[in-house]
Order: structure tokens, then C-alpha cells, then sequence
């Protein structure tokens, strides 16, 4: 079975085509492979294989590497996806909308409905990892699930939880997000060539008077991108209460299911991100090998 996907990469701003196959019965693990590059290797959805958190998570394996795979593995941990080799044309997987609706549509479509956490990958002991004024911690549990806390763009401070057996579908419409004041930042980088309005909310933390609209504006597509009542720009509109959050969340579900599949444990964190994450799947898998 086979599902197929088109996109636009989000940092890099070109067309992708995405080709997920089931792999014969009984196969276990995810890998991915870039069909754009000959004789490029499977590379493994795996915390082993991360090269780059900076801004999403990039796997690689020889020289090759693929990115923005963390909207991927969380539909993966949500839909209990295994066994699977997903064919990229391109650097990194497509943004889509920002959220990971397509993802879990198409691995829903492939047989793919509710997660299953394993014992195998559960914490001994309880793993905490802290960075500034961040932290994230992994404790045993009887089955999988993820709790975020932040202050988000809005200066708003929330909690947001998912345990395994309940729906996800707000969770999967969240969307991806930046603020106003990184996007001159980002593109001096290199970054979110791809993105526009519809693939991203954008906050406006600063006054419009300290970044050159225009330019934005032009690059977005045109259009009126004053900030709304909803202190997103333009005519963008939060889907659910404290999106940025539950997005957060949804980054919390992929970086973990880099362990290989959902552990039977409670993970939470606060604040942080992708690396702060990885730092916390390191120690974990440390503190199991000792």
C-alpha cells in the first residue's frame, strides 16, 4: 500500500513529492530515503540518525540528510505508523499547512489509527534534563503520554496534555508557528524560503514599526498582513485555543517517538524545543544502557 503527498519544504522553499510505503509484513522501524540522490542510502527515523535540531529536526545518514521530519514522527507516535519507507524527492519533508494533518491522514489511509506504547522503551528511573529555564522529564508509566507548559508569543502561560487512547484531532490541526521579530532573522539564515501564511502562524510580538513590513508583505504573497485582534497577521485565525502550544506538544510526541515508537511514560516539559528534547532522549538511553 501506498500513499503520495505534495508539498513546498518550508526552510528551503522547494517542491517536494513524498512517497509512503508499507514495508512487507513484520518489518519494524521507519526510514526514509532522498530518491533525488543516487544511491542514497535509508537513512532511520531515530535519535541516532539526528544531525540538526536547529529549527526543526534533520536526520542524515553518509552525507545525506533529511529535514523537517519532527511533523512526520509525530503523526508516526499518534497513529502507532511503523514498518514504513517514506521516498522524498527533495531535503526535507513538506510543511503542508504547518500542522500534521496530511501526515496523519495519509498514514491513517495506509491502516495506520492509535498508538501503541512499549514497554521496552520505558524509563528505569525518572530522566530530567534543564537548560536556562527550561526542562524536560521522562518517568515511568503504565502507557504514553505528553504534557507541555510555556509562556507562548502572546506572553500567554499554558498547559496542554495528551494521553494515548484519547483523539487527536485538535492536536494534529495545530500549526506550526514564529514570531514577527525572527522572520528578518530567519531569512538572513537561510530559512523558511517555503513559509508564507498559510503554513505558519505568525505573532505579532513587536510593534510593526520595527520590522519593514513591506517586505514581508511582499514576500507572503501581498495583501493587507496587519495584525489581527488575534495578534496573528493578516486574515489568520487560531483553529483552537493556545495552537502554539499544542503545536509545542505535537513537537514533544515527534522528538520522543525518535526513540523508535512511543515508551510507556509520562513526558513533560517546559518550554525548550527540539534540542533540549534530544538532550533528554540521550540521557534517557544512557541512563537505560547503564
Amino acid at each position: 500500500m501506498t500513499e503520495r503527498l505534495t508539498g513546498i519544504g518550508i526552510h528551503s522553499g522547494q517542491p517536494v513529492n513524498v512517497v509512503i510505503t508499507k514495508r512487507p509484513a513484520g518489518s519494524t522501524g521507519i526510514l526514509l530515503r532522498r530518491t533525488d540522490i543516487a544511491k542514497s542510502g535509508d537513512i532511520a527515523l531515530s535519535a541516532s540518525s539526528v544531525v540538526s535540531t536547529s529549527r526543526g529536526v534533520v536526520i542524515g545518514s553518509g552525507g545525506v540528510s533529511i529535514g523537517s521530519v519532527e511533523h512526520f514522527a509525530a503523526a508516526c507516535g499518534l497513529t502507532g505508523a511503523d514498518g514504513l519507507l517514506v521516498e522524498v524527492n527533495g531535503p526535507e519533508l513538506p510543511i503542508g499547512d504547518g500542522s500534521v494533518q496530511e501526515f496523519s491522514g495519509a498514514l491513517s489511509a495506509l491502516g495506520f489509527s492509535a498508538p501503541e506504547s512499549h514497554s521496552n522503551l520505558t524509563p528505569d528511573t525518572p530522566v530530567i534534563v534543564d537548560h536556562s529555564s527550561s526542562w524536560a522529564r521522562a518517568e515511568p508509566a503504565d502507557s504514553f503520554s505528553a504534557i507541555f507548559n510555556g509562556i507562548g508569543p502572546n506572553r500567554d502561560e499554558c498547559q496542554v496534555l495528551w494521553r494515548e487512547g484519547e483523539p487527536f484531532g485538535q492536536l494534529v490541526s495545530a500549526r506550526t508557528f514564529c514570531r514577527l521579530s525572527e522572520i528578518e532573522t530567519l531569512w538572513g539564515m537561510g530559512l523558511i524560503r517555503g513559509g508564507g501564511l498559510d503554513r505558519a502562524l505568525v505573532y505579532a510580538d513587536v510593534p510593526t514599526d520595527r520590522v519593514r513590513m513591506s517586505d514581508i508583505a511582499q514576500r507572503f504573497g501581498g495583501g493587507d498582513i496587519r495584525p489581527n485582534y488575534e495578534g496573528l497577521l493578516g486574515e489568520q485565525k487560531h483553529r483552537i485555543a493556545s495552537e502554539w502550544a499544542w503545536h509545542k506538544l505535537l513537537d514533544l510526541i515527534g522528538d520522543v517517538m525518535l526513540l523508535g515508537g512511543l515508551p510507556k511514560a509520562q513526558v513533560s516539559a517546559y518550554g525548550g524545543g527540539h534540542t533540549l528534547h534530544l538532550a533528554l532522549l540521550k540521557r534517557w538511553k544512557a541512563s537505560a544502557a547503564a
